[in-house]
């Protein structure tokens, strides 16, 4: 079982997706088959031309024949299954031309998608293609060749949901365009609409390298896991299907960004599967004190790190330095935080540790004040702003 878990609980029926099928399986139950079409060809009707790629069978299934004075004319028929899946992708032609050398070729013999495909993947992701001339199969006398599909792959908006700020599409989409000669290896590059996690929305996620894999064999060239990532139903990694993004740029919220502008980091390598979003990346030395502001408190992100499950934040750090206003800049004190999901109101919150170093001395007005670690600073999170107060003990 593969961590995509393909679904088929949808029920509707196509009456032209349904014939295209029937055809196929009425072929396939007769064994009626040829290796080879050619002019001396003697077989009855409807037939089909079998071709074996790895493991699957491509069939082109042939049903009527119409001899006409500038030649012979016959339907074409394939029904492709889709992997994992026990839908099967219904293409046909009509009247491709015959003659005594074989199948006309070019355009009039590719076997067209015969109406829009609704393929649900698992509960948060549905396959969609169209036949717009951009999905067909190509075939000759020996058969099956190749396979091309232009779609989309559409999340739910219960898991992603699109980053209004930077695009205006009503859901999450991950469009690609694939050409090969098994369709069992289906890995193609993806372009993935911006998005936000239900639960974050105030990080925003823009996928600049993608790439969809749907096939149990193989992964996509150069994928990692994330540190500690497992399922106990991946037997091989091989088995693994999904998304796999590996550039992206992960806009941060507010209180962890530069003053008046949200802050964008690079990172890397994570994974969308029917569980959600997970990944793990760290980020050093993404502003200094002069570019960061806690409510008139100058500060730095020295380090950050985030680790995500399943569309949950289950880890999470960051490292700096704060600056009291009536310190020298000199003087920041650093600081460290946890990151993790609140409980109760679901959002993204910090859990700061500052400790003052003892004996730390700055200057007010025209006396020296002398610090004690026993001072306290809090930070707290407030309206998408941190809001720090001080209460120093010294003399």
């Amino acid at each position: 079982m593969s961590l995509m878990s393909f679904s088929q609980s949808d029920s509707t029926s196509n009456p032209k997706i349904d014939k295209v099928v029937s055809m196929v399986n009425t072929v396939e139950e007769s064994n009626n088959f040829l290796d080879q079409l050619t002019p001396d060809s003697n077989v009855v009707l409807p037939f089909g031309i079998i071709k074996k790629i790895g493991e699957a069978r491509y069939v082109i299934a042939i049903d009527s024949v119409n001899f006409k004075p500038g030649g012979a004319y016959f339907s074409a028929y394939a029904a492709i299954d889709f992997p994992g899946s026990t839908k099967r992708l219904a293409f046909e032609a009509v009247n491709i031309k015959f003659n005594p050398k074989g199948v006309v070729g070019g355009n009039q013999a590719k076997l067209m998608l015969v109406s829009e495909h609704s393929i649900k993947i698992n509960n948060t992701v549905t396959l969609k293609l169209k036949p717009d001339g951009q999905n067909f199969v190509e075939w000759d006398c020996n058969g099956f060749k190749a396979v091309s599909l232009k779609g989309h792959f559409v999340f739910s908006k219960g898991k992603l949901r699109p980053d209004k700020t930077e695009t205006a599409d009503s859901v999450v989409t991950a469009s690609f365009q694939i050409y090969t000669n098994d369709i069992h290896n289906f890995v193609a590059q993806v372009n993935i609409t911006p998005f936000t996690m239900e639960g974050l929305n105030n990080w925003s996620f823009k996928v600049s390298n993608a790439t969809v894999d749907m096939s149990e064999l193989v992964n996509a060239p150069q994928m990692a896991f994330p540190a500690g990532y497992s399922n106990p139903n991946m037997v091989t990694p091989q088995m693994w299907t999904g998304f796999y993004l590996q550039e992206l740029k992960v806009k941060l919220p507010t209180e962890i960004s530069k003053t008046g502008k949200r802050t964008e980091i690079e990172v890397k390598n994570l994974l969308i599967d029917h569980m959600g979003v997970s990944g793990l990346f760290q980020v050093n030395n993404i502003f200094s004190t002069e570019e960061g502001s806690m409510s008139g408190w100058a500060f730095s992100l020295d380090e950050l790190g985030v680790g995500f499950v399943c569309n949950h934040l289950n880890s999470g750090h960051l490292k700096g330095k704060v600056n009291i206003p009536v310190m020298a800049k000199e003087q920041a004190l650093a600081f460290t935080a946890n990151v993790y999901e609140n409980p109760q109101n679901k959002e993204i919150d910090y859990n700061f540790v500052i400790s003052p170093a003892n004996g730390l001395k700055f200057d007010v007005f025209t006396a020296q004040v002398d610090l004690f670690n026993t001072s306290n600073i809090t930070i707290a999170k407030s309206n998408g702003l941190f809001k720090p107060s001080a209460v120093l003990n010294g003399k």
